[in-house]
């Protein structure tokens, strides 16, 4: 990935071309010419605090070529088997991702990524909308959908 660096006398610009032909600036603070580690940002559910990395993503949107909705729908649906009809949006803003409604795929919303990540059928579920979306969701009798 091709990188671009512009010292400054109290951060630092990385600019960088990503795989998908976009750029992202990462402003960092420095001293003497140094990353600077130690600060006051805090992310919740991470431990401890650092020196806050701000990111700057230009004219990110439409990765695949197609814009910021990739179908041209706001909402689009889809018919997942031994599932059912799903409403879903897809958003290429950066990287494209899938949004679906945490009811609409019988969670709450609430649960922790332990509790998904144990959850076999629900995450079989999940690669499927993800591969029907992205028009590559392999069914074999391995590994049904969902």
């Amino acid at each position: 990935m091709p990188m671009w660096i512009t010292p400054l006398p109290k951060y630092l610009w990385i600019s960088l071309y990503t795989n998908t032909r976009k750029i992202i600036v990462e402003t960092v603070n420095t001293a003497d010419g140094q990353v600077c580690y130690d600060g006051d940002y805090a992310i919740a559910g991470v431990p401890g605090t650092a020196a806050l990395i701000k990111l700057s993503f230009l004219d990110s949107s439409g990765t695949l070529g197609k814009g910021i909705l990739p179908t041209g729908n706001v909402v689009d649906e889809l018919e997942i088997p031994d599932f059912g009809r799903l409403s879903f949006s897809i958003v290429d803003a950066a990287n494209p991702l899938v949004f679906v409604t945490a009811d609409s795929i019988k969670m709450n919303g609430t649960e922790q990524p332990e509790e998904i990540n144990k959850d076999e059928a629900l995450l079989r579920l999940l690669e499927c909308i993800r591969g029907d979306v992205y028009g590559s969701c392999r069914r074999n009798s391995r590994d049904p959908c969902p």
